[in-house]
């Protein structure tokens, strides 16, 4: 039977691999025969994502990914170390929501510094010669609230939104490298970022589905798309950004 999402000896990079939709993607890309590559901050956290993937030549670095100018020489490491890539998801992001009124430049920047910036310099140490191979695909975790734009949300929904119009402009630019880039859009994900939004501000999947939607969503939604991007068989598909939404707008 023909797999059009088979990702066998496919090196993936994977940020914000250590919870969350990053380290279920991870999962979920292993059992499609990739060799997954984890990023984040917490070892422990990696060792413990490492010891449940399938199949084998997984590998995981401790980065953090606020620290801009690390970024650059960290990738030319790995890529020394683990040889030239197929594919990059950018999970990492950070879900600080605030009201106007407690809303400072500091949190808007530590925001943008993770979601926007180092999506940038990811994608450009990536995309170098030698660092990524015929077919390469890029997928970052954008947000549905860059189109919901709802209370508290100003500084997330800003940096997503920075997310996609760079993606849509580097999809030009990169595309005569043979090098494809998309984000998706998810809404809410059953994640510890959801039970914490959850909990502050009274917000349930009841409460979303008297409103018509389908309610919460689950990783495997997010992780089923970016598997999609990254295979074959998305090979024509470039400069989209892709909402997991569950009627979420």
């Amino acid at each position: 039977m023909i797999n059009p999402m088979d990702l066998s000896g496919k090196r993936i990079l994977i940020t914000g691999a250590s919870s969350g939709i990053g380290k279920d993607t991870a999962i979920y890309l292993s059992r499609l025969g990739a060799h997954i590559t984890l990023i984040a901050r917490r070892e422990k956290a990696l060792q413990d994502v490492l010891s449940i993937m399938e199949g084998s030549g997984h590998s995981y670095y401790i980065m953090d990914l606020s620290d801009i100018s690390s970024i650059e020489g960290n990738i030319t490491g790995i890529i020394e170390t683990e040889g030239s890539f197929d594919g990059m998801v950018h999970c990492a992001g950070v879900g600080d929501n605030r009201p106007l009124r407690q809303l400072r430049y500091e949190n808007a920047h530590n925001i943008m510094l993770v979601s926007y910036y180092a999506y940038l310099e990811l994608v450009r140490a990536m995309t170098k010669r030698g660092s990524y191979n015929s077919g390469f695909s890029i997928v970052g975790v954008s947000s549905i609230a860059t189109q919901t734009c709802r209370p508290s949300q100003t500084a997330y929904a800003a940096a997503k939104s920075a997310m996609d119009a760079m993606m849509r402009c580097l999809a030009l630019e990169l595309s005569p490298k043979g090098i494809r880039i998309n984000n998706v859009a998810p809404a809410m994900i059953a994640t510890e970022m959801y039970e914490t939004f959850k909990r502050k501000y009274n917000y349930d999947e009841a409460h979303m589905k008297r409103e018509g939607r389908m309610g919460v969503g689950e990783t495997v939604d997010v992780a089923n798309a970016i598997a999609f991007l990254l295979s074959d068989a998305a090979k024509f598909i470039t400069r989209s950004c892709v909402e997991i939404s569950g009627g979420d707008h």
